[in-house]
């Protein structure tokens, strides 16, 4: 979230009158390499970790919870971060500060995309906490009643999560833009001319630390007393109680509390540091940045990426369940041929017409079901190629610039409209 303004704050800072300008220092091809090393190693971690964390959640039937698609969620935005951020990071630590390889209209509309895309990651993410926290309250304090979000209407949630983040970034889809800086190309965050590029800076960084940090902590923070309350009340009518299946259930409440509890504290860990600093070269080195401040910026930077790759290892390390479908998930086509025979023996059981389709084909074409690595890997294209058609074709559609728009850009302009039908119609059912 805050990884972008604290980029363009340092740029906006790192005047000729300081006494050292900071992010401008050459790195030893080591240094280098070592940084590099670093941020390839979060990035396959982060990979992997989130597609399996998917694939779990999409191939087993009894992981199909509320919670666990929300998990889902948060690996897919973790995914975003990993494939926009990390390999941002990486190019310029061989081009130089906010580098930029590409200019005119697609380098325009891949500057405004992966900023976007990176700091929406942080909005998916902390929705999706608080959404499951609240799940998780409302079940543990009504168990008897209906869930608060029932299976129907989880994809609303979460389509709902998706669009608020997008819309608290949407202004990125304006103020970023690329220029020619001593004559390189950069990708820079701008309110200028509109407004004060500082005061601007500093407007967005308090609201985005509002909406998404402050006020979300504070709701955690009064879910989890209220939940604790409750399970302290409970505690001794758990006791002696005989039911060995509300025992059961109540140590599993536990366990995905304390799950969660986890994820949170990690979050919190990863983000508040790139927070506070950004607030420290927005508010107290707006004058001037001090010296040495490459390090401290790499650190945060690192520290909050590393977030996107040690999500999957506490869903790992803390829920038995997800460690068996990992386990399930090397064992590989014999636990999912098992799998598929369940569904058909379900489905039969449901639609007696369908117990027996081999006896009009000897093969049932598209009934196949594809393997983890490939179904990880068709919904990793999905994911890319709506975000590209998405924001490419809305950055086209919505720029102002009119000294380009003759008859042929207007042509183009009117086919970008079927194209963002498409990536939002189609494409997003290729995905079910």
């Amino acid at each position: 979230m805050n990884n972008s303004l604290l980029e363009n704050s340092t740029f906006a800072n790192a005047t000729e009158a300081s006494k050292c300008i900071p992010f401008r220092k050459e790195d030893s091809i080591s240094v280098k390499a070592t940084k590099a090393a670093c941020y390839i190693v979060l990035m396959l971690l982060s990979f992997f970790g989130n597609a399996a964390v998917i694939a779990i959640v999409a191939k087993t039937r009894q992981m199909r919870t509320t919670t666990n698609y929300l998990i889902a969620n948060m690996a897919v935005s973790d995914l975003l971060l990993s494939a926009f951020a990390v390999p941002r990071e990486m190019t310029e630590l061989f081009i130089g500060f906010q580098g930029w390889l590409f200019h005119g209209l697609f380098g325009a509309v891949l500057c405004k995309t992966v900023y976007f895309f990176q700091d929406i990651s942080t909005a998916v993410s902390i929705q999706s906490i608080v959404v499951i926290t609240l799940d998780r309250y409302v079940g543990l304090v009504s168990p008897f009643r209906k869930p608060f979000i029932a299976p129907r209407r989880r994809k609303v949630v979460i389509v709902s999560i998706w669009l608020i983040a997008m819309s608290l970034h949407g202004i990125y889809l304006y103020i970023y833009r690329v220029q020619r800086v001593n004559g390189a190309n950069v990708c820079i965050f701008s309110f200028e001319p509109a407004f004060d590029n500082l005061q601007g800076l500093r407007v967005n960084f308090i609201i985005l630390s509002l909406l998404l940090i402050v006020i979300p902590l504070g709701i955690l923070i009064v879910l989890y007393s209220l939940i604790f309350k409750a399970l302290e009340k409970r505690k001794s009518f758990w006791r002696k109680c005989s039911s060995s299946l509300l025992k059961s259930r109540q140590k599993e409440n536990t366990q995905v509390i304390k799950k969660i509890l986890a994820i949170i504290c990690l979050f919190m860990i990863c983000i508040l540091p790139i927070d506070i600093v950004g607030f420290l070269f927005l508010f107290a080195w707006h004058e001037g940045i001090p010296c040495g401040m490459d390090n401290l910026s790499f650190a945060v930077k690192f520290i909050f990426y590393s977030n996107a790759s040690l999500n999957p290892c506490v869903y790992f390390i803390l829920n038995e369940r997800y460690r068996q479908g990992l386990r399930n998930l090397f064992k590989g086509h014999k636990w999912f041929a098992q799998e598929r025979q369940k569904k058909m023996i379900i489905a039969s059981l449901e639609n007696p017409s369908f117990s027996n389709p081999t006896e009009a084909s000897e093969c049932i074409p598209f009934s196949k079901e594809d393997s983890v690595s490939v179904t990880a890997i068709k919904a990793a294209r999905y994911t890319v190629l709506i975000s590209l058609l998405f924001l490419g074709n809305a950055a086209i559609i919505v720029a102002k610039n009119r000294h380009v728009w003759n008859t042929t850009n207007y042509l183009i302009r009117n086919m970008a409209v079927p194209d963002l039908l498409l990536s939002a119609l189609a494409v997003p059912r290729e995905l079910r």
